[in-house]
C-alpha cells in the first residue's frame, strides 16, 4: 500500500514584492532611493544616553513625549491663525487693507510647509527627531524676524521670504518630526498618537488668533513678529532635546512597530515561518528537506524498534492493527523524495516594498482623497478673518474670535476623529468626515447667498472639525496599508497634497476673487466672489467622498487575484460588487468572498 502525502513548507510571497529585481521606472527608482528606509544610527553610548532625560536624573518614558509633541506643534500652528494678518499688513504697506497682496503669503508658506515635509523627511530620519527640531526652529524664528523687516521696509518679498519660505519650511521640519517619532513609540495607539501629535497644530491657532492683537496694539505690527519670533524659538530650543526614536528591536507588549508577535525563538525555520527571513536557495532549502527527512528516518526507525520491543515482550489484541499502521508509516517515508515542497503563505501589508507602495492604486486613490478632503480648510482658513469683516461687517476681535474657535474645532477634530479610527477603522472615518463635509460646504453656499452669519461661522466650524480629522487620521492610515517601515517615505510624500492644495487651491481662489473684485464691479463687502470659489470646492470633496469607497483595506481585498475579465470589484457595506466579462454582475457575500480568498490561499 503506498500512501503519497504532499506536504507544503517553503513559503512563497503571492503579494506585491514577488519580484523584487524587476525593472523600475526611473523617477520612481530616484523616489524611492530618496526615502528607502535608513534610520538614524546611534552608537551604544548614546543609546544608553538616551534612557534618561536631564542627565541621569530622570528616567525616559515614551508617555512624555505626548504632552511635548502637542507643545512643539501649538508653536507652528500659529500658521492657522495668519487670516487675522491679512489687512493688517496690506495696511502696512499699501496703505490700503483691501489690497489683497497679504493672504499669498499664506499660500506661499503652506507649499513649503508641504514641500518641506514631503522632501526632507528622510533626510530627518536619519539626523534623528532633536537635531531635527533645533533645524526647524530656527528656520522658523529666522522667518518671523524677516518678516518684521519686510514689514518696517514696505517690501511683500521679504515677507513672502520671511514667513512664506524661511517659516513655512522651518514649520514642516517641527511638525512632522514629532508625527513620525510618536508613530515609532506608539504602535500600539497608532490613532490617538496621530491625533495628539498634530491637535496641538489646532491649538496654536486658538491662543494665537487673539494674542497678536494686543500684542500688535502695544508694540505695533513689525515688532509683534520679532516678539513672537523670540518666544517661539524659547520654547522650541527648550524642548528639543527630549525628542528621540526609539531603541534598536523595540518592542510593545510582545509586538513590534507592525504588531505583528514577536516570538522568543528565532531559530531560521520560524523566521521563515513568519515571513521575517527571505527563502533560503535551493540548495540550503534541498538541505533543509534532507535533515528533515533524516530527522524523520530517526524517528520512523526509533519508533518502530519501539513498537516491535513492545509487541514482543507484551501481545496485545491490536497488534495488527499497530503492524498495518507501521507498515503505512514506513510506506510514507520511503515516497518523502516524491513529495513537493511548498506553501503560500498569506500576505501581510508590513511585506511592501516602498516602490510597490508609492506606486499601488491604494497609495494613489489615497493621495487624491486626501487632496480633496483638506482643500476647504487650506483654502478658507486663511480668509476666514476677512470674510467675517467684509461680508458681515464684524471687527477685527470678532474676527480673531471667530478663527480662534475655528482653532478649537480644528484640534478637537484632529484628536476626535484619531481616537474614533483606532475603534472603528481609518476609512470609516473618512467616509464620515467628506460627507459631513460634503453637506456642510453645501449648505454654507446657501448660508453666504442668505448672509446668515450664525449659520456661516456655525458650518465654517464643522467643515474646519473634518479637515483637522483629515490629518489626526491619516499618519495611522498609512501605517496600516503600507507598513511602520514605509510610513515616514508615505506620509510625507503625501503632505505633497497639502503643498498643491495651497498653493493651487489659495491661487485659484485668489485669483478668482481678485478678478471679480477688480474687473467685474463688484465690492470688498459682496458675498459673491467668495460664493462662486465655494463651488468647485464642493466639488472637489464629492470626488473625495467617491474615492474613499475605492480604498481596499484589507488582505484580501488587495491581493486576491481579479477573476478572468474582471473589470471592477469593490466593497460596499458588507458586500462586494464584481463585475467582469466572464460573469457578468455579482454581489458577494463576506462568507463567499471570504470563500475564494481561502481558495485562493489552498491553491498550487
Amino acid at each position: 500500500m503506498e500512501i503519497k502525502k504532499d506536504i507544503e513548507e517553503t513559503p512563497t510571497y503571492e503579494n506585491n514584492n514577488k519580484n523584487e529585481n524587476k525593472k523600475i521606472n526611473p523617477i520612481i527608482k530616484i523616489i524611492v532611493n530618496h526615502y528607502k528606509n535608513n534610520p538614524q544610527k546611534k552608537t551604544e553610548q548614546q543609546i544608553k544616553n538616551e534612557e534618561y532625560i536631564f542627565g541621569k536624573r530622570v528616567k525616559f518614558n515614551r508617555w512624555i513625549l505626548f504632552p511635548i509633541a502637542i507643545l512643539s506643534q501649538f508653536t507652528v500652528g500659529s500658521l492657522y491663525a495668519w487670516s487675522i494678518y491679512n489687512k493688517p499688513v496690506d495696511g502696512a504697506i499699501y496703505g490700503d487693507e483691501n489690497k489683497g497682496m497679504a493672504p499669498y503669503t499664506f499660500y506661499v508658506t503652506f507649499f513649503f510647509f508641504g514641500s518641506t515635509c514631503s522632501i526632507l523627511g528622510p533626510i530627518l530620519d536619519r539626523i534623528g527627531p532633536m537635531r531635527s527640531m533645533y533645524i526647524g526652529s530656527t528656520l522658523f524664528a529666522t522667518g518671523h524676524f524677516l518678516t518684521a523687516l519686510g514689514i518696517y521696509t514696505k517690501v511683500i518679498w521679504l515677507v513672502y521670504i520671511g514667513y512664506g519660505a524661511l517659516s513655512g519650511a522651518g514649520m514642516g521640519i517641527c511638525y512632522i518630526g514629532p508625527v513620525s517619532t510618536l508613530q515609532k513609540w506608539f504602535p500600539d495607539h497608532r490613532g490617538l498618537a496621530a491625533g495628539l501629535a498634530v491637535c496641538g497644530f489646532g491649538a496654536g491657532s486658538i491662543a494665537f488668533g487673539s494674542i497678536p492683537i494686543k500684542i500688535i496694539a502695544r508694540v505695533g505690527l513689525a515688532l509683534n513678529f520679532v516678539v513672537l519670533g523670540s518666544l517661539f524659538l524659547g520654547i522650541l530650543f527648550s524642548i528639543s532635546f527630549i525628542f528621540r526614536t526609539p531603541p534598536p528591536n523595540f518592542q510593545v507588549n510582545g509586538k513590534d512597530s507592525d504588531q505583528n508577535n514577536i516570538k522568543e525563538t528565532t531559530s531560521d525555520e520560524e523566521l521563515k515561518s513568519e515571513g521575517r527571513v527571505s527563502p533560503t536557495s535551493s540548495t540550503d532549502n534541498n538541505n533543509n528537506i534532507n535533515s528533515n527527512k533524516e530527522s524523520n528516518n530517526e524517528k520512523i526507525s526509533s519508533s518502530s524498534l519501539n513498537e516491535s520491543s513492545s509487541s514482543s515482550t507484551s501481545p496485545s489484541p491490536t497488534t495488527k492493527d499497530n503492524v498495518q499502521e507501521k507498515q503505512q508509516r514506513i510506506e510514507i517515508e520511503s515516497s518523502f523524495d516524491n513529495v513537493i515542497v511548498k506553501t503560500k503563505k498569506e500576505p501581510k501589508f508590513s511585506d511592501y516594498l516602498l516602490s510597490d507602495a508609492i506606486t499601488s492604486s491604494e497609495y494613489t486613490i489615497i493621495y487624491l482623497m486626501f487632496f480633496c478632503n483638506i482643500i476647504f480648510g487650506v483654502v478658507a482658513i486663511g480668509r476666514l478673518s476677512d470674510m467675517c469683516q467684509n461680508m458681515y461687517g464684524k471687527s477685527k476681535v470678532v474676527g480673531a474670535m471667530v478663527v480662534s474657535v475655528n482653532g478649537a474645532f480644528n484640534l478637537f477634530g484632529r484628536l476626535m476623529f484619531g481616537f474614533i479610527s483606532d475603534k472603528f477603522g481609518r476609512k470609516k472615518c473618512y467616509i464620515a468626515m467628506l460627507t459631513i463635509q460634503c453637506f456642510s460646504v453645501g449648505f454654507l453656499i446657501k448660508a453666504m447667498k442668505d448672509l446668515n452669519y450664525e449659520a456661516f461661522i456655525g458650518l465654517i466650524w464643522i467643515s474646519t472639525l473634518c479637515y483637522g480629522g483629515s490629518f489626526g487620521v491619516i499618519p495611522a492610515f498609512l501605517n496600516d496599508m503600507f507598513g511602520s517601515k514605509n510610513v515616514g517615505a508615505t506620509h510625507g510624500l503625501i503632505l505633497s497634497a497639502w503643498a498643491l492644495a495651497g498653493v493651487g487651491g489659495g491661487i485659484a481662489f485668489s485669483l478668482i476673487y481678485n478678478d471679480l473684485i477688480n474687473n467685474h464691479g463688484y465690492g470688498h463687502h459682496s458675498a459673491y466672489p467668495y460664493l462662486i470659489n465655494y463651488y468647485w470646492i464642493v466639488g472637489f470633496i464629492c470626488v473625495g467622498w467617491v474615492l474613499v469607497w475605492f480604498i481596499r483595506t484589507t488582505v484580501p481585498e488587495v491581493f486576491l487575484p481579479p477573476i478572468k475579465g474582471q473589470i471592477l470589484r469593490v466593497r460596499l457595506f458588507n458586500r462586494y460588487l464584481r463585475i467582469s466579462k466572464s460573469k457578468g454582475f455579482e454581489v458577494l457575500t463576506n462568507q463567499q468572498f471570504k470563500q475564494e480568498w481561502d481558495d485562493y490561499l489552498n491553491s498550487n
